[in-house]
């Protein structure tokens, strides 16, 4: 309905772009979307599981895209990029093998019932992607009972360009 979850209009107070900072932010350092989610506009470009196509003529929504391709869909826009490549509707794409300082995965969950499991599983991850000169940052697990809830995850691509 808008150009960006905060509205018609997006500024430097609200999302990492235009080379504001000069570099990716850790996952918390703006203020979160109506969702909840963070830094879902600027930051780093993140990977979609869709692979790239035009979009189909006529309205439609959540386009799935074909079933394989070339080139992956990539949303968010990053902290290199004008304000327009960060609006919800942008999207850019690239071979999946590609790699570079600008993009990223997010990883999101929901209830996880093992919580010392889960931890050290999230843990292990953050360590391997830190040891191949990837930057991880995890935002939150809070425990509540016995049940967990991950909010938020992401993992950015560092300027060595290595990956697991």
């Amino acid at each position: 309905k808008t150009d960006y979850s905060f509205g018609e209009n997006i500024t430097k107070e609200q999302a990492n772009f235009d080379r504001t900072n000069c570099k990716t932010m850790p996952v918390g350092s703006y203020q979160p979307n109506p969702f909840g989610l963070y830094e879902m506009h600027g930051n780093v470009w993140e990977w979609c599981s869709d692979w790239y196509d035009k979009y189909p003529t006529g309205n439609v929504k959540d386009p799935q895209g074909p079933s394989n391709g070339k080139y992956r869909v990539l949303r968010g826009g990053s902290w290199f990029v004008n304000a327009g490549l960060t609006r919800s509707m942008s999207r850019a794409c690239d071979e999946p093998g590609e790699r570079d300082h600008s993009r990223g995965f997010r990883l999101a969950g929901g209830l996880i019932p093992h919580y010392e499991s889960c931890r050290s599983m999230i843990l292990s991850i953050v360590d391997a992607f830190s040891r191949s000169g990837v930057a991880a940052v995890m935002r939150s697990v809070y425990r509540n009972d016995s049940t967990t809830r991950v909010s938020a995850y992401a993992m950015t691509a560092g300027s060595t360009g290595k990956v697991m």
